[in-house]
């Protein structure tokens, strides 16, 4: 008897099983669609995020877009542990499947911005004209994620600059910024991602 084979959809979760802990259904699979979007309209499959590099300027490092992401969802929740621990209900309320949807989508554009060819990385035809925020913020809404997840995902690099954020969202942009940072140190400082 054969095993049915993995959708693309348990696939993505295998690579991502964080996406397993955002407790409402729907924005579960909006997360799930938006990245088999994402993935496809770049030509990729979900394995191919363990190829997918975090940042061009990373591609010679074995850090790669699944870690980075991972990370960033990882120390988002912390964070959210954390405040919850210090503060209870009072000071400060980070809603977790925002937090962890935002997270999880804040890079989902970069598959539509990477491309391949003969053998080196580099910025794919569509990201000669907008960054990843535009384009992952482009796949989300089509999937009517909640607006405080595409703000997120709008905001959380350099485009966000000037632009109030939420609390989710600044959560996602620190730790953002702290997932790269270690890799820059020591170097001028340049654009994250």
């Amino acid at each position: 008897m054969s095993t049915p084979r993995a959708t693309p959809a348990d696939r993505l979760m295998e690579m991502m099983p964080e996406i397993r802990q955002i407790q409402a259904p729907p924005l579960r699979e909006q997360v799930v669609q938006c990245w088999l979007d994402a993935l496809a309209a770049g030509g990729w499959a979900p394995e191919d995020l363990a190829v997918l590099p975090a940042s061009l300027r990373l591609t010679d490092r074995s850090f790669r877009l699944v870690h980075h992401v991972r990370e960033v969802a990882q120390m988002a929740m912390a964070a959210h542990r954390i405040f919850g621990t210090l503060y209870g209900d009072g000071a400060l309320r980070l809603d977790p499947d925002i937090l962890l949807a935002g997270a999880l989508l804040h890079d989902v554009g970069k598959p539509m911005e990477f491309a391949r060819a003969d053998g080196a990385w580099r910025l794919s035809d569509s990201a000669r004209s907008f960054r990843h925020p535009f384009g992952g913020f482009a796949v989300a809404a089509r999937h009517s994620v909640p607006p405080e997840v595409l703000e997120i995902i709008a905001y959380h690099s350099t485009e966000g600059q000037g632009f109030p954020r939420s609390a989710e969202d600044t959560v996602i942009h620190l730790a953002d910024d702290l997932n790269f940072a270690p890799f820059f140190a020591g170097h001028t400082p340049a654009r994250p991602g």
